[in-house]
C-alpha cells in the first residue's frame, strides 16, 4: 500500500528512474562539522543522478521536535526526489549513557558503562539506534529501499543499516570514514566485526581505510574519496596583492601532546622572528575552547582570534590570505582529508 514504484512520476510529474537508497549517518546534514559532510555530499550526488535517497541521521539538537512515524509515509510519497529526503531521528532518553560518552562518570564506572554497551546494544549510541526503531517499518513498506548504506562514525549507523536491510530484505553496505580500531576497543573488535558480517559490500574513505576493512572484515572495499567543495577551487573574487600576517590553524586538535607541540612551535617562531607587523593567530574549528587555553601565553607576542566553526566561504578566504596555514596531524587518523583541502 502506497509504495513507490521503481520507475514512476514524483509529485511534480517528473519520471524518476534509478535506485531507492537509504544512507545512514549519525551527524545531522546541517551540523557544522566535517562528520556531516561525507553523507550529505554523497546523498546529494546520488539524488542528482536520478536516485531516490533518504538520508537518515540524528537530530541537529537533542530536543528537536520531529514528526511521528505515522506521518512519515505521506511525507515520503509527496517528496520531490530531486533532493534527498532528510529523516532526523531523536535518541531515546538515556542520561547515564550520555554522561558516560562525555566522560562525566567516575573513571571505572565510565569504562563499565561504555563496555557494557557493546554487549547489549552494539555500542555506545544505542539510544540513537532505539530512537530510529519506530521508523523502520514505514521505511520498509512505504519506501521499499533497494540498498542501505551505513557510514561509520560509530557502530550505531551500521546497526541501523543492518536492521533496516533485514526488514526490507535488501543489501546493506558498510562505509568506513573513521578508523575502526580507533573507535572500537581492542577486546571486542573481532566479536563486533562478526556482528556486521552480513554486509553485502564495503566502501572506504581511503586506501588505509580499505586496508583496515580487509583486515577486520575480509571485504575488498571500493574507495570513495569525499572530495572537496567546488568553491574551494574557484579563484577569489578579489585577489589580494600580498598575504596578511595571519597564521591560521584549522580543524581538530586531537590529543594534548599534539596541541603542546603546536603551541611550542608557534612560541619558538614568535620569539625568533624579526620585528615587524604583529601577527594574528586565528583558529577555525570546533576545538576553540581547548586552543584558547593552550595559546593563552602567546597573547603578548601575537593577536589571538578564535573563530570557531565558520561557513566554508569565510574559511577559504582566511586560508587564501594567510601567511601560513597549520593543521594537526594525528597518527590515529588513517587519512587526513584536511591536507587536500588546504592544497586546494
Amino acid at each position: 500500500r502506497g509504495s513507490l514504484a521503481r520507475d514512476g512520476p514524483n509529485h511534480c510529474g517528473v519520471t524518476m528512474t534509478g535506485l531507492r537508497l537509504i544512507i545512514v549517518n549519525h551527524c545531522h546534514p546541517e551540523m557544522p562539522h566535517v562528520c556531516a559532510l561525507r553523507a550529505r555530499s554523497f546523498a546529494e550526488a546520488m539524488a542528482k543522478r536520478g536516485n531516490r535517497v533518504i538520508l537518515l541521521s540524528g537530530t541537529l539538537c537533542r530536543d528537536d521536535v520531529v514528526g511521528a512515524a505515522s506521518e512519515l509515509e505521506e511525507a515520503i510519497l509527496s517528496h520531490d526526489w530531486k533532493a534527498p529526503f532528510q529523516l532526523a531521528c531523536p535518541p531515546r532518553r538515556a542520561p547515564l549513557l550520555r554522561r558516560a560518552r562525555r566522560g562525566g562518570l567516575p573513571w571505572l564506572c565510565n569504562k563499565a558503562v561504555l563496555a557494557s554497551t557493546f554487549a547489549i546494544t552494539d555500542g555506545p549510541f544505542g539510544d540513537w539506534v532505539d530512537g530510529t526503531r519506530p521508523y523502520w517499518e514505514v521505511l520498509t513498506t512505504a519506501f521499499q529501499p533497494q540498498a542501505i548504506w551505513g557510514i561509520f562514525g560509530n557502530t550505531g549507523a551500521w546497526t541501523i543499516a543492518r536492521e533496516i536491510a533485514k526488514h526490507a530484505s535488501a543489501p546493506w553496505v558498510m562505509d568506513l570514514k573513521d578508523g575502526w580500531d580507533h573507535f572500537v576497543p581492542a577486546g571486542v573488535r573481532a566479536w563486533m566485526a562478526r556482528r556486521y558480517a552480513s554486509a553485502a559490500a564495503a566502501t572506504a574513505l581511503s586506501e588505509a581505510h580499505a586496508a583496515e576493512i580487509h583486515s577486520r572484515f575480509g571485504f575488498t572495499a571500493e574507495i570513495v574519496y569525499s572530495g572537496i567543495p567546488a568553491e574551494a577551487l574557484e579563484p577569489p573574487a578579489r585577489a589580494q596583492d600580498t598575504p596578511t600576517s595571519d597564521i591560521v590553524v584549522s580543524g581538530s586538535l586531537y590529543d594534548a601532546e599534539s596541541i603542546d607541540i603546536l603551541v611550542a612551535g608557534l612560541d619558538l617562531w614568535l620569539k625568533n622572528r624579526a620585528n615587524g607587523t604583529r601577527p594574528r593567530l586565528r583558529y577555525f574549528g570546533t576545538d576553540g575552547k581547548r586552543i584558547r587555553q593552550a595559546v593563552a601565553g602567546l597573547d603578548q607576542s601575537c593577536e589571538i582570534d578564535i573563530q570557531g566553526y565558520r561557513p566554508l566561504p569565510e574559511l577559504f578566504e582566511a586560508l587564501r590570505n594567510s601567511r601560513a596555514n597549520l593543521y594537526v596531524r594525528s597518527p590515529k587518523t588513517l587519512f587526513h582529508h584536511k591536507l587536500i583541502e588546504l592544497l586546494s
